[in-house]
């Protein structure tokens, strides 16, 4: 019973702290409230580490951890490719598309022009 309590806390919290990380990452939002995310944030995981420390199955406690893994590389993943693309989207949009840019600024941001097209196409932030 317990570990089905357990299961359903974590899991019913990732789209909360998922929607928290999203919005503590690309949003401009006072510091009380960033406070508050961050303990958020920070009770979801010592609850999903104590739940693994708990369980003393050992399929369990490696099916969690895999999950887990494997949703964090993913969030990682998604926001640093996000801030990338919006990074070379905006060199992209500054420079490539005026045709007035004189040709050493476009030279200095080459390789931005060509790497501004793959996470655009990808849509995982816009």
């Amino acid at each position: 019973m317990l570990l089905i309590q357990s299961c359903l806390i974590i899991f019913s919290s990732i789209p909360a702290t998922l929607q928290y990380v999203y919005n503590f990452m690309t949003k401009n939002i006072p510091k009380s409230q960033k406070r508050q995310q961050w303990e958020y944030l920070i009770s979801v995981v010592v609850r999903l580490c104590l739940f693994i420390h708990s369980s003393n199955d050992f399929y369990i406690n490696l099916l969690v951890s895999n999950i887990f893994r494997k949703q964090f590389y993913r969030l990682i993943r998604r926001f640093t490719l996000g801030y990338w693309c919006q990074c070379e989207c905006y060199w992209y949009n500054r420079y490539r598309v005026k045709p007035n840019v004189s040709k050493n600024i476009r030279d200095l941001h080459r390789l931005t022009y060509h790497r501004a097209y793959s996470p655009c196409n990808t849509h995982i932030i816009t």
